[in-house]
């Protein structure tokens, strides 16, 4: 996503990712994390979305991030690819993604 820092991209339209596409999303304890938000509908195809922490700080397992953000069809069929250790347990929030990390 944009920049060293979390970030937030906004499409307004339709996201459609090819298989074999890369999604970073960036986790910081302070800042939160990186948002996609498509003002349509998102489809993952199974592109990859891979989960960084910045500043090589983990978030903490109280910390719930919303990463997604699409008010059409949410079809999130990404292949998740999380730092040693982490595991996102992922949340439905309606419209919406969110993930809490655990360990």
């Amino acid at each position: 996503m944009p920049g060293n820092s979390p970030g937030t991209l906004t499409f307004d339209g339709d996201l459609t990712l090819d298989p074999g596409a890369q999604v970073v999303m960036e986790f910081s304890e302070d800042d939160g994390a990186d948002r996609l938000i498509v003002n349509g509908n998102l489809r993952g195809n199974g592109a990859t979305m891979r989960m960084q922490f910045v500043g090589g700080v983990a978030p903490g397992l109280d910390q719930i991030f919303d990463f997604m953000t699409a008010p059409g069809t949410l079809e999130d069929n990404f292949t998740v690819e999380t730092p040693d250790g982490m595991r996102l347990d992922s949340y439905d929030r309606g419209p919406s993604a969110a993930g809490k990390p655990t360990y």
